[in-house]
């Protein structure tokens, strides 16, 4: 049976970085790539992380943590 992977978000804007870290966290977690901070709040918005890596980005994001 196969178990299915806790999904992560990574959000920067460097490439390097970004890859360096997906590559090093997919072995135990689904892995979501943000380029920028736009892109990652898009994705906060409609689906569920387990956590969130966001590096020092000039764009704002802003959500709301779930309350349960």
């Amino acid at each position: 049976m196969t178990k299915t992977k806790n999904k992560i978000l990574i959000a920067d804007d460097e490439p390097a970085l970004l890859s360096l870290m997906q590559t090093l966290l997919s072995p135990h977690f689904e892995v979501v790539v943000a380029k920028n901070g736009d892109e990652a709040q898009k994705y906060i918005e409609n689906e569920e992380f387990l956590f969130l890596i966001l590096v020092l980005m000039t764009v704002h994001i802003r959500f709301a943590l779930p309350t349960n």
